[in-house]
């Protein structure tokens, strides 16, 4: 079975969306109907070697005419449940309304810890394309804010210059963007611009616990935000920050 989101165009004086994206998907489900009713959607569907289904989440056919400056991504999900699958297209919707671009990028379901050493996620940057693998219980549900943290980085690694990464390391006395040391995961930059951008992106209010005391109050964590994307909070929830 293949699934198809359809990426749309930036939203220009859209109403507030609803939270947690749940009329999300009954949209998608909508302009997917009519989309394929008018013969404009290619679905391609692959099998891995542990025979879990690939589903690629392709831009209508026309996108690419109409704007080819900002042809959407196309994005492979292996493994995956529907409602895991309804979670990642939530949380690109997310990057998308807050015009954070995203590579192409495979997505792929472990129920073990080992592809992620030892942790829920992992992000790659080392391929042709980025790979996200998430490590979850089969059929479990995916946590929300792990996936924006996943697409962070992603975010980061197709757009973010060396002079917003040094300006933020400079600012938070931080000397190191990228690291895999588990014991000093908080102290890479990589991994606090990534909670920043959760922090900011998510529709509904989030703790910014990961970020040390001194920086993760709303303030701060507003100004970085700023610092890391040029533009302001798409939320940027303050009912609960630190």
């Amino acid at each position: 079975m293949a699934t198809t989101l359809i990426p749309r165009a930036p939203a220009t004086g859209a109403a507030a969306r609803t939270p947690r994206g749940r009329h999300r998907c009954r949209k998608m489900a909508i302009g997917l109907v009519m989309v394929l009713a008018g013969g404009v959607v290619a679905t391609r569907t692959t099998t891995d070697a542990t025979d879990h289904h690939a589903t690629n989440l392709l831009a209508p056919a026309g996108a690419a005419a109409a704007a080819p400056a900002a042809a959407a991504p196309s994005h492979t999900l292996t493994g995956f449940t529907t409602a895991q699958e309804a979670t990642i297209g939530w949380a690109l919707g997310l990057f998308d309304d807050a015009g954070l671009p995203l590579p192409g990028i495979d997505f792929v379901l472990h129920t073990t810890v080992e592809p992620c050493h030892g942790r829920r996620g992992w992000y790659s940057g080392a391929h042709d394309r980025p790979v996200i693998r998430v490590c979850t219980h089969e059929g479990g549900p995916v946590p929300e804010p792990l996936i924006l943290h996943e697409l962070a980085h992603a975010w980061d690694g197709h757009v973010l210059t060396d002079q917003r990464r040094a300006a933020f390391l400079d600012w938070r006395g931080l000397s190191q963007w990228w690291g895999d040391e588990r014991e000093h995961w908080g102290e890479y930059g990589a991994e606090q611009a990534a909670e920043t951008i959760v922090w900011g992106v998510i529709d509904r209010p989030i703790g910014a616990s990961q970020i040390p005391a001194a920086y993760n109050d709303c303030g701060h964590l507003r100004t970085a935000y700023i610092m890391l994307t040029g533009g302001p909070p798409l939320h940027g929830y303050t009912d609960r920050c630190g």
